[in-house]
């Protein structure tokens, strides 16, 4: 399964949380209103029947409410069972109407009650279905409830007592007896249900349709989050929107020049030796906090962890000209973090930490690597010579060494002054490379104190 539908699955997933919760909450809800509702109801008939039997029917409405708010809060909730609820609301809705209290059947004739206009009352049902955020359920509401009003109407029209047609009720049709055909007690009007039907079709289709724009608002915008949490593990934060809001994409390999920094902790193994494997967890993290913030600050890609180590590229994934200049100044950032740093962990009496840098400057191949897990990387001969320069810093016992290469490129953009505190030019052995290569290296002490330097 790839990371897209594993997005998708979780998303689902946190849909139906939001269904849960939306059960337990909306059947709270739907207890006060039909509370609200059948209080009402009950001022508003004087009768002592009608007082009882209607606001008995609409409380039953807010019972089966706290049924589902119930079933929400205890985990017995299965998505199947809204189907099953908004279906019984629909046929126990239909019954409700054609049902004429008790004692009254005379003065409530069912076609009466279905001329009534209480059909509106069913669409606080239906609307019910918009916090569910499901298309489907939407439809399905409003087919149910559409399903059940036309059956009510349905069985009322068979009924020996029921008036279809005008003409069977006024043989000769004048206005007058046509108004008062219009408004005989037994004379059912199809053509309102009708009416009702398709309203009831038209809104759960709007509603549904609505929800459906929810959910693929929802899903673009977790797409997008994800994609912005994805660019953040590596980028710099001033170029995550930037790559975000982009159309261009990471994939597809190029050619470009970049510069390549290794740092790594001088004497990690010793460390773990005589600490723990929280300490060492702690420490960990603590420093690749640190390189993070001084490589994020610079511009900087952070390409990967390598257990007390880190890698970043600066040019990735757009080259500039001040790439070199910006990895070399987070080089001597790095530094000089250690020597705050290492402040703080000589009040605390923890042992002081090391580290060594290296940076070359040249062309790499830039893109995805990987099969189905990928990883956005460099590729050349320019990251390897990093990583040995790196190595170059325990041979010196220096803290940054960097190629002439990536002097010359520091020299180009303007930035020589970076290069103050390093050595002169000289050719110098790489490990497992023939032929020597031309660095320059900085001392740790020169770095520190510039910092007590700056902070007197």
């Amino acid at each position: 399964m790839d990371a897209k539908n594993r997005r998708q699955e979780r998303l689902g997933a946190a849909f139906f949380d939001n269904e849960v919760t939306s059960m337990r909450i909306g059947g709270q809800m739907r207890a006060v209103v039909t509370a609200i509702v059948a209080v009402w109801v009950g001022i508003e008939n004087s009768d002592w029947v009608l007082r009882l039997w209607y606001p008995g029917w609409i409380l039953m409405f807010g019972a089966i409410g706290l049924f589902q708010s119930f079933l929400a809060q205890t985990g017995r909730y299965r998505a199947w069972m809204k189907y099953a609820f908004i279906a019984f609301d629909a046929v126990l809705f239909a019954v409700l109407i054609v049902t004429p209290p008790p004692f009254q059947e005379n003065l409530f004739p069912r076609p009466l009650l279905l001329n009534h206009g209480i059909v509106v009352y069913a669409f606080i049902l239906l609307l019910s279905a918009a916090f569910q955020y499901s298309p489907r359920y939407a439809l399905w509401s409003g087919s149910v409830l559409a399903i059940a009003w036309a059956g009510a109407y349905g069985w009322v029209s068979l009924l020996p007592d029921t008036l279809l047609g005008i003409h069977s009720i006024a043989p000769a049709p004048t206005f007058e007896a046509a108004m008062l055909a219009e408004a005989h007690p037994y004379r059912l009007h199809l053509g309102h249900m009708y009416r009702d039907v398709v309203v009831f079709l038209v809104c759960a289709g709007v509603i549904a349709a609505t929800a459906r724009r929810a959910r693929q608002m929802v899903a673009a915008q977790a797409d997008v989050e994800y994609q912005r949490a994805s660019l953040a593990r590596y980028f710099s934060p001033n170029l995550v929107d930037e790559l975000s809001a982009s159309d261009d994409d990471l994939e597809g390999e190029r050619r470009q020049p970049v510069a390549v920094l290794f740092a790594d902790i001088v004497g990690f193994t010793m460390l773990c030796e005589n600490a723990g494997p929280e300490q060492v967890m702690r420490l960990l993290r603590q420093f690749q906090q640190r390189m993070e913030a001084a490589i994020f600050e610079h511009g900087g890609t952070l390409d990967k962890y390598l257990g007390d180590g880190v890698m970043a590229t600066f040019g990735t994934p757009r080259a500039g000209e001040r790439d070199a200049g910006n990895a070399l100044a987070c080089a001597l950032a790095m530094q000089r973090s250690m020597v705050s740093w290492n402040a703080e962990r000589r009040r605390t009496g923890e042992v002081e930490i090391a580290i060594g840098v290296g940076i070359d400057f040249g062309p790499c191949v830039v893109g995805d690597v990987g099969a189905e897990r990928l990883e956005f990387t460099v590729v050349g001969d320019t990251v390897n010579v990093a990583a040995r320069l790196e190595e170059a810093t325990r041979a010196l016992a220096t803290g940054i060494v960097i190629s002439e290469d990536l002097a010359k490129a520091v020299t180009a953009a303007g930035n020589h002054g970076l290069l103050a505190q390093f050595s002169a030019p000289r050719p110098f052995t790489l490990r497992g490379r023939e032929g020597e290569v031309v660095i320059r290296s900085c001392d740790r002490e020169d770095i520190a104190a510039l910092e007590a330097q700056a902070a007197s």
